[in-house]
Parts: structure tokens; sequence; C-alpha cells
């Protein structure tokens, strides 16, 4: 597989830079879990071509769901749904066994759980953190000098993107992996990931927000859109509330309407449509 993805990357001309190597893991020691910040598919390609790990991830159709299913199968990679719950404590209960057998490969797992422009690096989901295993991050940063690798799923296909990257003068990779790092005692697991993403964040000079990356992909409930709109024109009407204020009193070219005045003496004006 190592081999596939150099070839795979010396064909359209991509150079890719690592500093430092992977833990050299010891007999009888639990590989561990690598974590990374996440631009696009092509980061398991990269880390890929220098050693054998099991990929985390969610399971594709297409092109994508093909090479989960077949090209990389011997890699004893855990996929999942991220649609069924019950897929949840099946996955962890799998990470946890996989992550304590020193016979089988280190996981890696993108903790952001979307793909972002590699200037950000946002959210990292607790999940893998509260293993107690020892975690390894890794940084991976490109130059955009040639070509933007970010690969946005909602305007790009997947071989669209490939294709956009294939075709540039060139691609360039830097790919650090960090000291490993181990939960603290008393310690939470959104604490500890934390921790690890301000590191990631540093070496790759990315700007650390903590913004969940799976919200781009939720779309708000009809209830959810009344009482936000709700809320704006109950603030709308206290902006509106003045004092002794004339009736049909103009701001800004917006005429608010007559006003009444309640029982304090205040004129309250309706807002259009009320």
């Amino acid at each position: 597989i190592s081999m596939m993805c150099g070839v795979f990357f010396f064909t359209w001309g991509a150079v890719i830079r690592y500093h430092g190597s992977p833990h050299k893991q010891k007999e009888n020691e639990s590989p561990g879990i690598y974590v990374a910040n996440h631009t696009s598919m092509i980061d398991a390609i990269v880390m890929l071509q220098c050693r054998g790990f099991s990929l985390v991830g969610q399971k594709h159709k297409g092109i994508v769901g093909y090479l989960q299913s077949e090209v990389i199968s011997c890699l004893q990679c855990v996929w999942f749904d991220r649609g069924e719950i019950k897929d949840r404590a099946i996955v962890a209960k799998k990470l946890q066994d996989h992550a304590n057998d020193p016979t089988r490969n280190p996981l890696l797992v993108f903790p952001e759980g979307t793909c972002v422009n590699n200037e950000y690096c946002i959210q990292f989901k607790k999940g893998v953190f509260q293993l107690g295993v020892p975690i390894h991050p890794v940084a991976i940063k490109y130059n955009k000098m040639f070509v933007d690798p970010f690969w946005n799923s909602r305007q790009q296909s997947f071989v669209g993107h490939l294709i956009e990257l294939m075709t540039s003068w060139c691609l360039i990779c830097d790919v650090t992996f960090l000291d490993p790092m181990t939960m603290q005692e008393g310690e939470s697991g959104v604490d500890f990931a934390g921790r690890v993403k301000a590191v990631i964040s540093k070496k790759a000079k990315l700007k650390s927000v903590n913004f969940d990356g799976y919200m781009k992909h939720w779309k708000p409930s009809e209830r959810f859109v009344n009482m936000r709109r709700k809320q704006f024109a109950s603030s709308l009407e206290k902006m509106f509330e003045f004092e002794n204020a004339p009736s049909g009193f103009d701001i800004g070219g917006f005429d608010i309407g007559e006003g009444n005045a309640d029982s304090n003496g205040k004129t309250k004006f309706q807002t259009p449509g009320k």
C-alpha cells in the first residue's frame, strides 16, 4: 500500500516532505492512535506513504467506497455510518480493542470529522481521546502556491478534486510527527482533545477555533427556525419602544407605524406584519 501511494504521488509531481518519523513501537507495546488535521481525502494517502495505518472514518459510496472496501481492506480499517446511533458503541469498542492490540497497525484518525481549508483547525471530537492509549499528533500543512488541496465535497466530486490536483503544476505538503501525548490525571477527554489540537495548530500554523465541523452538515428544523424568528422579533420590539415618541415616527427611512401608549406611558410600536 505504501508503495502504491508513493507511485501515485510520483506520477503527478507531488512533493511530500516528512519531518520526524512515526513512533517506533516496542514489543508488546500498544500501537497507539495517530491524529492529524484534515484537509482532503488525500491526507490518508500522504500518511500511508510512510507506513501502514488502520484508517478510521465514515463509509462512502462511489469510487471512495470502492477504495475502502477493495483496495485498503487489508489494513483492518474501521468504517462507520454517522447516521446510525447504534454504531457509536460498536465503533468505540472496536477502537478500544484495536488500539490495545500490539499486533495491529496503529489507528489513524482525523478528529475534526470533516475537511477544513488548511487555514483553521476546528473542534476535535473527544472519542479517541478517552480510550486511555497514547496519542501521536501529526501536523499536515499544504503549500497553496500551485493548487489548493482543500476538498469541498458540496461543490466538487472526489474524482473532480483528484483531477484538479493531478493536473496542477505541483502539490507541496509538509508532514510533521510530534511527540506522543497521554491524558493527564484528572483531565477530561474534551480537555485532552483541546490540548492535542493546540499542539497541532501551533506546528502547522493554523488558527485554532472551537467550531463543530458537523454543523455544516446540519439543517435546522422548522421549529428551531421559528423559535429564532420569535426571539429576533422580540428584540426588535424592545428596540422600538420610546418614551413619549410621536406616532408614526420614522427611523432611518423605516416607518415603524402608529404607536399605542402602554400603562407606563411608553409608546409601543407595532412592527410591520404584526
